[in-house]
């Protein structure tokens, strides 16, 4: 269980009202309904259709549905952490590294990381990643601590106000060094993890790329994603005539890099209980070549 805070901005008639201002989803509302002890106001016990004023101080109890992550084995392992607050977790993920756990990888992954970390930092919260990562992308992820910040993160994510940039070294030199590329991805027939450019039965897929700098043989391409499906970086790239090297789905071509060079550095959004407007920026762990 997780206690927030809040001081009131001005008159509501109830806090039921503030605290969907707040994005409060209804089930942690009928929660709260239905935990006597779990609302107040200036300290003492109240109910959702109490007003507040100015100046009041509301307390919430944010009680967790479900397990914290008991079927995740804790794993020590490499963990850079950007920033950590009591809501939110960012962390810069390695290569290699998958974001949950698998049928033959159960302790091999940042879920598996996380969870040794939380536990050194006596907390507990189940794993709510809000951004996945391939695999073999390197970049920013954020986790949730609780269900109140996964809701609204969630809520974000899907209505693209969490804005990501990528880069990535792609083969090839670009003609055109700036762009956008709209054509619907889905999935290819008889496989369960390919996809391909389908115009007949792809969902649509907008990719801008802009090209950062240039060797003989490869492009280093800044790329902002305004839809997110599977793969969209590197079918999108590959549609182009430019697919990015050492991917072992797409492009097995492993003669200048050994891991697929592509990273989320950026990231930007609104914290979901402060408000407070937060950006990170990373170093991608690749050269151009």
């Amino acid at each position: 269980m997780v206690w927030i805070s809040y001081s009131i901005p001005k008159e509501y008639r109830s806090v039921r009202a503030f605290l969907k201002e707040k994005r409060y989803p209804r089930a942690i509302l009928a929660a709260l309904k239905e935990n006597p002890k779990g609302l107040c106001i200036n300290g003492g016990s109240a109910k959702l259709s109490d007003p507040v004023s100015v100046g009041d101080r509301v307390d919430a109890a944010i009680i967790e549905t479900v397990s914290a992550s008991d079927q995740i084995v804790p794993r020590e392992g490499p963990l850079d952490v950007v920033f950590e607050d009591e809501h939110l977790l960012v962390v810069n993920k390695t290569h290699h590294m998958a974001i949950h756990p698998s049928l033959h990888h159960r302790d091999m992954s940042l879920a598996n990381i996380v969870s040794a970390h939380a536990r050194k930092r006596h907390e507990s919260y189940p794993f709510r990643c809000i951004n996945r990562l391939d695999r073999d992308t390197t970049g920013l992820v954020i986790i949730a601590k609780n269900r109140l910040a996964a809701s609204i993160l969630t809520q974000d994510i899907a209505q693209r106000r969490i804005h990501r940039e990528y880069s990535a070294v792609c083969r090839g030199i670009f003609e055109q060094k700036e762009g956008v590329v709209d054509m619907p991805i889905g999935r290819v027939e008889g496989s369960v993890i390919l996809r391909e450019v389908n115009e007949e039965r792809g969902q649509r897929a907008v990719t801008r790329y802009r090209v950062l700098d240039e060797s003989e043989t490869h492009s280093l391409v800044s790329l902002v994603l305004e839809t997110g499906r599977c793969h969209q970086i590197r079918v999108h790239m590959g549609y182009l005539g430019h697919p990015l090297p050492a991917d072992y789905l797409y492009c097995e071509d492993y003669s200048s890099y050994a891991s697929i060079p592509l990273h989320a550095g950026k990231i930007e959004f609104t914290h979901p209980i402060t408000g407070d407007e937060m950006f990170f920026s990373t170093e991608q762990p690749f050269v151009l070549i």
